[in-house]
């Protein structure tokens, strides 16, 4: 499926998600094959094909050639290049699927990361969450005055069972940096290719959110892409280990228009997706009450 916003915004071209001439699952431009002042050209952001509310339907090919003013062999070269399945394709033909699930090693933490301190621990309170059973949980651990991690939550990464990454979470509230992730070059497996607490994933079911405090408040069967951002990587592991993903990302408009970019690359490859919100009273799911949390999940995944 072709990419529509990853391609605009890489081009420069101007497009409307809302407002005059748009509909709901639709990227409208303005069309460059007639004399369209108004945004009637629109991408479907599901499939990927263009349709003009004034002169009709076009391939993507034409398009592009109209867009960029470049040959139909050129933008079909681009259409390519844009293309999600290509792309993964290309990820698992250079082996990069087995660099990620291949890892037997379990990664070795700095000595500096202790049991959780009572800051720590008070940090979390103050944030509705149980300190002592997400330690035991989820493992995590903390670092006290001194070292490149001080006054740090550290959220240990696992995969299959190892721990293949971390990141650490500043509780002091005057550092620049809320999270400081695992060095890339002493990562097993790059966190930005995996998702947090992927192991806790049963029947291929999953509701994806964007940080691990998400994935606290929400438990098993939730998964975190840390932050916004995705990349392709993940589309390849969530090709591996899911038949379904809700994903709730949140309300913030670069996060939605993020979730839905990354929706569409699930779905392209077979996974059924669902973009789901919550609450407007709460701006991301950790801030929902625990029993709330609870009902919410079992109503998604059941």
């Amino acid at each position: 499926m072709f990419n529509v916003i990853e391609f605009l915004n890489n081009n420069n071209i101007s497009y409307r998600r809302e407002g005059k001439n748009t509909s709901v699952g639709w990227v409208n431009i303005s069309c460059p094959m007639c004399d369209d002042k108004s945004n009637h050209g629109g991408f479907n952001t599901r499939t990927g094909h263009y349709n003009c509310w004034k002169c009709g339907w076009h391939s993507t090919q034409e398009i592009i050639s109209s867009l960029l003013d470049i040959s139909q062999k050129e933008a079909s070269e681009i259409e390519k290049e844009y293309s999600v399945s290509a792309s993964i394709r290309q990820i698992m033909n250079d082996g990069e699927e087995k660099k990620i699930s291949s890892s037997e090693k379990s990664l070795t933490l700095p000595s500096e990361f202790k049991n959780l301190l009572e800051m720590h621990k008070r940090y979390l309170s103050d944030r509705n969450f149980n300190p002592d059973m997400l330690e035991r949980k989820y493992r995590l651990l903390g670092t006290g005055f001194a070292g490149k991690y001080k006054f740090r939550i550290i959220v240990p990464v696992f995969y299959k069972g190892k721990i293949v990454s971390y990141q650490g979470r500043d509780v002091s509230g005057q550092s620049q940096t809320r999270y400081k992730a695992c060095p890339r070059d002493e990562e097993l497996i790059h966190h930005k290719d995996l998702f947090y607490n992927l192991d806790n994933v049963r029947n291929r079911r999953a509701i994806i959110v964007e940080g691990v405090f998400d994935v606290w408040r929400l438990g098993d069967g939730a998964i975190a892409t840390f932050g916004i951002s995705t990349s392709l990587r993940q589309v390849v592991v969530a090709k591996k280990h899911l038949d379904y993903a809700a994903i709730l990302f949140d309300n913030e408009p670069a996060a939605v228009m993020s979730a839905e970019t990354f929706g569409n690359r699930l779905n392209a490859i077979g996974i059924k997706v669902d973009m789901i919100q919550i609450n407007h009273n709460y701006k991301d799911p950790s801030e929902m009450p625990q029993d709330v949390a609870d009902k919410f999940m079992k109503e998604v995944l059941s």
